[in-house]
């Protein structure tokens, strides 16, 4: 079984004491996951400071081709 660490347990005490469902707590967590993968750091490494300053940079573009494509063209005809 895999060791949970300290933030990940105060986050889940946390939202358990605010009586919220466990589906939402797991929302959080999966929401922290994929925020702190986009960083390629762990939660306990990002600060919002450095954060914000990432997501205020503007995207780089990469060319990819089906995108392109219509919602149109995307359907199915039954």
């Amino acid at each position: 079984m895999a060791t949970i660490t300290f933030l990940r347990q105060r986050v889940i005490e946390d939202k358990t004491v605010r009586n919220l469902s466990p589906a939402t707590r797991q929302s959080y967590i999966y929401a922290v996951t994929k925020f702190s993968c986009q960083f390629n750091r762990s939660p306990d490494q990002l600060s919002v400071a450095g954060a914000v300053c990432r997501l205020a940079k503007p995207p780089t573009m990469v060319h990819n081709p089906q995108r392109r494509r219509s919602f149109a063209s995307q359907k199915t005809i039954s």
